[in-house]
């Protein structure tokens, strides 16, 4: 990601970047543009410790990445503060889930949700019964399993993204502690099909949630969209999809109102754009550059397709 983003900042004609899909990359990417001083402006990250402090947050963080001193990016989707603390306020409160175990992939995002969950699930007065990584080079994870089980948790958390042998692990979870007897619980690192089709039956009554709308929950000028794209691709937009679409609107709007080739014009109009209408709705950019919205959805897998439920909020 790093040669990616020195590719762009060498670049005289790239006055923005649309980037970038994984938390873990965005951490190269941002001190490279931040010495820039080009907006960068992602539709995915949602690790906290791109833009502010907090629980699981590393020392040192955020300001390891603005040596300039001055803010550059930005994120449409909501950190993950807010998506952990939400997942773990449902479980414990819409589910009645008294115990958890969690596992996370040890990167920038899955630790950093998975930890936020851990901790408030046991503000709420849950008891964690583990919480460690696990290895997504492995070939099988049925020792683990068999190991999780025996502590009986009434839910598996599970900090990762899908790419990260996360079907396999769902797989295996469900030899070991069927859907009926412990619930499956992720964030939106594994809110793709691709999630869903590798852990196949297994899948059914996962829940995950996403730092926002899918595109099955958009109303008024995003549902137009979302049908939109239905009809020309064939299929149901991928989650983050609409969360791109924005980006490219922030972006084609400052080149419009700046009418040059201007870094430093373009990057203030994106900051300080305020009411923002988009197809996500309004919103603008606070001082860290995270997204004034701090929507969370709950997702089901419901024969095969992740299915919208309902939003989800902090605890009281």
């Amino acid at each position: 990601e790093a040669e990616n983003a020195t590719m762009v900042v060498n670049d005289d004609d790239a006055v923005a970047y649309i980037a970038t899909y994984n938390s873990g990359a965005a951490e190269a990417a941002i001190p490279i543009m931040n010495e820039a001083g080009m907006a960068m402006i992602s539709p995915a990250n949602t690790a906290a410790q791109l833009t502010k402090g907090g629980v699981g947050v590393p020392e040192g963080y955020p300001d390891v990445l603005y040596q300039s001193g001055e803010r550059n990016y930005m994120r449409v989707v909501p950190a993950d503060d807010i998506q952990g603390a939400a997942s773990a306020n449902f479980a414990f409160n819409g589910l009645g889930a008294a115990s958890a175990f969690v596992l996370h992939d040890n990167q920038t995002y899955g630790l950093g949700v998975a930890t936020v969950f851990s901790e408030t699930f046991e503000e709420l007065g849950g008891e964690v019964l583990g919480f460690e990584a696990f290895d997504p080079n492995a070939p099988e994870y049925q020792a683990l399993m068999t190991r999780i089980a025996s502590t009986g948790p009434a839910l598996l958390y599970l900090g990762a993204i899908v790419n990260l042998n996360a079907s396999q692990l769902l797989q295996q979870m469900r030899l070991q502690m069927p859907a009926d007897q412990v619930v499956f619980m992720g964030p939106d690192g594994l809110i793709n099909q691709a999630f869903v089709d590798g852990a196949g039956d297994a899948a059914e009554g996962a829940y995950i949630t996403f730092g926002g709308l899918p595109p099955t929950a958009l109303e008024g000028a995003g549902a137009v969209w979302a049908e939109g794209m239905r009809e020309r691709v064939g299929r149901e937009p991928d989650a983050y999809s609409v969360y791109a679409f924005d980006c490219a609107v922030h972006v084609i709007q400052a080149i419009d109102a700046v009418q040059s080739k201007d870094r430093a014009a373009i990057l203030d109009h994106m900051f300080n754009i305020g009411d923002f209408r988009g197809l996500l709705g309004t919103y603008s950019f606070d001082d860290n550059g995270d997204t004034t919205s701090g929507t969370i959805s709950l997702n089901v897998v419901q024969d095969g397709a992740i299915t919208y439920q309902e939003t989800i909020g902090l605890p009281e």
